[in-house]
């Protein structure tokens, strides 16, 4: 799956708390995009996930996995991301995220840190990953 990237002079102002500005450091904060249905006549505020690298490109992401653990997660998004998904869905499939980081990293697996991104901003929640992996 492959993402285009661009390279605009300011990134999106709908850019969420912890991504960080390439020339100053400073966190990105501003609104959420806002989607109008006209069929209902409601407008309804939607979180973003954005990319931002080194080189200051910026691209729109429905889910993201970091480091090491992108190599054995993306497989697992691609195949069980999907734009209804719930918050209970969601962990369940970091559950199996996690699973096949336990099973297959070759370095010793530290943990995760879970950030939930909604309208009012990001958020840090506890994740219990004190179980036991079972073999495939």
């Amino acid at each position: 799956m492959t993402h285009q990237a661009a390279t605009p002079a300011d990134p999106p102002a709908s850019a969420t708390a912890g991504t960080v500005a390439p020339a100053t450091g400073e966190p990105l904060t501003g609104s959420t995009a806002t989607t109008t249905d006209p069929a209902q006549g409601t407008t309804k505020a939607v979180p973003k996930l954005y990319w931002l690298d080194y080189l200051g490109s910026c691209a729109e992401l429905p889910y993201a996995a970091h480091g090491y653990a992108q190599y054995y997660c993306l497989s697992i998004l691609d195949k069980h991301h999907h734009p209804g998904l719930s918050l209970e869905q969601g962990m369940k499939v970091l559950k199996m995220c996690t699973d096949e980081l336990k099973r297959r990293m070759p370095i010793d697996f530290k943990g995760m840190t879970v950030k939930i991104v909604t309208v009012n901003g990001v958020k840090e929640v506890p994740y219990e990953e004190d179980f036991t992996v079972k073999s495939a």
